[in-house]
C-alpha cells in the first residue's frame, strides 16, 4: 500500500485498515464518548450483545453488587459488530498515534485489538484502575515482551527498588488481571463465534506472565531467588 500521511490521523488512538479496505477509527476521545452514551442509555446496547453485558461481574469487582453494567466491556461494544467479522489471525494495517508520534504496522487482528483489551482491563475496569499507571504511555502495537519490560520498570520504580514490594505488586496485578481477563473472554464467548477479541484479552493477560519472568531474570542476575524475596516480605 502507498505511504500513509500522518496528518490523516490527528487524534490519539488506533486506526485500523481492514482486509476489505474499510477504515475503523478508535480514538481515545471517540471511545470515551461512545461508552458514556451507552452508560447513559443501556437500552441502546443491541439485543444480540446483551448477553455479554448481563454476564455476571467479576467476584473481585468493587461494584459487583451495584453496577448495572461491567465497565470493562464498554470499550468493546462500539466496534463489536464491525470487528467481530474477522478471525484473530487475519491481517490488518494498524496506525497508532500517541504523544510520541505515529506508528504504522501490518499485524494481526488479535494484536491490533490489544489497544482495546489493555484499555478495558486497566482504564475501564475498576480493579484495573488501581494499577493503570503502570500501563500508561504503552504502545499496544509493540511486542508483548517490550510492553512487559516497561510495566516491570514502572513497578520497580514505584516500589523504590524494594524487592519484596515489587514481588507483592507483581503478584497482585497478575492475580487480578488473570481473573478480569478471564471474565471478559467468557463474556465474549457468549456472543461471538470468532476469537479476535478473546485472544486480545488473553494476550494482555500474558503481559504479566512475562513481567514475572522479567523479575525472575533480574533476581537471577543478582544471585537471588524469588522465593527468598517473597519470604523477606512476609
Amino acid at each position: 500500500m502507498p505511504p500513509l500521511d500522518a496528518s490523516a490521523f490527528p487524534e490519539s488512538g488506533l486506526y485500523l485498515l481492514l482486509p476489505g479496505g474499510e477504515w475503523v477509527v478508535m480514538t481515545h476521545q471517540g471511545l470515551e464518548a461512545a461508552t458514556r452514551a451507552l452508560l447513559a442509555d443501556p437500552a441502546a446496547i443491541p439485543e444480540h450483545v446483551r448477553a455479554a453485558v448481563d454476564y455476571q461481574p467479576c467476584s473481585i469487582c468493587p461494584m459487583r453488587h451495584t453496577a448495572e453494567i461491567c465497565h470493562a466491556i464498554m470499550p468493546v461494544l462500539p466496534f463489536f459488530d464491525v470487528l467481530d467479522r474477522y478471525e484473530s489471525h487475519e491481517k490488518v494495517t494498524a496506525v497508532y498515534r500517541d504523544d510520541v508520534g505515529v506508528m504504522v504496522i501490518d499485524t494481526t487482528m488479535q494484536n491490533a485489538l490489544m489497544f482495546i483489551s489493555i484499555l478495558s482491563l486497566t482504564q475501564y475496569c475498576e480493579v484495573g484502575q488501581e494499577y493503570a499507571c503502570f500501563f500508561e504511555g504503552i504502545n499496544p502495537l509493540t511486542p508483548v515482551a517490550r510492553i512487559a519490560k516497561s510495566v516491570f520498570q514502572g513497578i520497580f520504580l514505584a516500589s523504590d527498588g524494594d524487592l519484596p514490594k515489587v514481588a507483592r505488586t507483581i503478584s497482585t496485578i497478575s492475580r487480578n488481571l488473570l481473573q478480569t481477563a478471564k471474565c471478559q473472554t467468557q463474556r465474549l464467548c457468549l456472543i461471538s463465534g470468532r476469537d479476535s477479541f478473546q485472544n486480545a484479552f488473553i494476550n494482555t493477560e500474558m503481559i504479566m506472565q512475562v513481567v514475572e519472568i522479567e523479575f525472575e531474570k533480574y533476581l537471577e542476575e543478582r544471585g537471588m531467588l524469588l522465593a527468598g524475596v517473597q519470604e523477606l516480605g512476609s
